[in-house]
């Protein structure tokens, strides 16, 4: 017979394992293929709801997007990123539109550490649309089709942001089950920030400073983040114990992270989870290209982010209404931290 002590140290031991791993959940009933049910979305939800509350970070298969459309954008995004640095930077990043080339070193999330070893490329919101001088696209001539490939594939990326946020409103049982549909309603539009970001991890250096690693410590900034990743691997994800943990890529999923926006929305109801890029150890992998591809979902910019949610069986909540925070306001404030010009 087992003590009682000693089996409440293997319960206790196994709640921390199932806390301490990232799980893999099936969106086929929710995702781009499907018409979802109220009770797909019910099951779906709760599963979602309890991933992203404990661990904030949780694997999709079955969603809708496949290698094939993620490989369709690496393919015509690498063209740019292997070109001349005179020539990238005539699309070099403008904060205030959240668009434009990041050259290597540029952006640093964690100001403990170098900057971030990477490169990257963002499109957000007005971009997108035709007549939106401002945006310097890469040149059509040197990059065919390289709008055409990331609206494309951003798109896909926001019907399948629409389903995970309904299911996971119904998961966690809000009172109002498309709002957080509403509060971003304005997906790859003007008056949302939301971003698709084309990362290239070019090989390394054989000395590199103290405390470098491709990409430092943080939390995303937004309410939840898709991210594609390849083969590579190196994405490390801190558990609730303060320990890292390797997201190993598995194919055709995609991982699914709670940013800060959402958690300061739920009131902690919802993980924001620190994660990392760290240098292989193997030399291999140091010796070749990393590529992901990221979506990060904000919320549309007017959106009062601390007026509190109300839930099934809750009296409707009141608003303090005498400091709103709004989504852009919260958002500019990060990029001012995080990238360095």
């Amino acid at each position: 017979l087992i003590k009682s002590q000693n089996f409440e140290d293997v319960r206790l031991l196994s709640l921390k394992v199932k806390m301490s791993a990232i799980p893999v959940l099936d969106f086929e009933k929710c995702g781009l293929d499907s018409t979802p049910t109220r009770n797909d979305l019910e099951n779906v939800g709760t599963l979602l709801f309890d991933a992203l509350s404990t661990v904030g970070f949780v694997y999709l298969k079955n969603t809708g997007i496949d290698r094939q459309h993620v490989e369709k954008v690496n393919f015509v995004t690498n063209k740019f990123f292997i070109a001349s640095t005179e020539e990238k930077n005539k699309s070099k990043r403008n904060n205030e539109l959240n668009y434009g080339y990041s050259g290597l070193c540029v952006e640093k999330v964690n100001p403990n550490r170098p900057a971030d070893y990477k490169e990257a490329f963002d499109v957000s919101g007005k971009a997108f649309l035709d007549g939106a001088t401002e945006y310097k696209w890469p040149n059509p001539v040197l990059f065919p089709e390289f709008k055409e490939i990331l609206k494309e594939f951003a798109d896909r990326c926001k019907t399948l942001t629409l389903r995970i946020l309904r299911a996971l409103s119904v998961g966690m049982k809000l009172k109002d089950e498309s709002y957080f549909e509403r509060a971003h309603s304005h997906l790859n539009e003007e008056g949302n920030l939301t971003t698709i970001r084309s990362l290239y991890y070019r090989p390394l250096p054989p000395i590199l400073p103290p405390g470098q690693v491709r990409l430092g410590e943080h939390s995303d900034y937004g309410s939840v983040t898709l991210l594609f990743q390849d083969k590579v691997g190196g994405l490390e994800v801190q558990n609730q114990y303060g320990e890292y943990m390797a997201a190993t890529p598995i194919d055709e999923t995609v991982i699914v992270n709670i940013g800060d926006i959402l958690e300061f929305w739920t009131e902690g109801k919802l993980k924001s989870t620190k994660h990392r890029v760290m240098i292989p150890d193997e030399m291999e992998k140091r010796n070749i290209s990393r590529r992901s591809l990221v979506y990060f979902v904000r919320p549309d910019n007017d959106v009062i982010i601390n007026e509190r949610l109300t839930y099934q069986g809750e009296e409707v909540a009141a608003f303090e209404k005498s400091q709103p925070i709004t989504s852009l306001q919260y958002t500019k404030q990060k990029f001012e931290t995080s990238f360095k010009y």
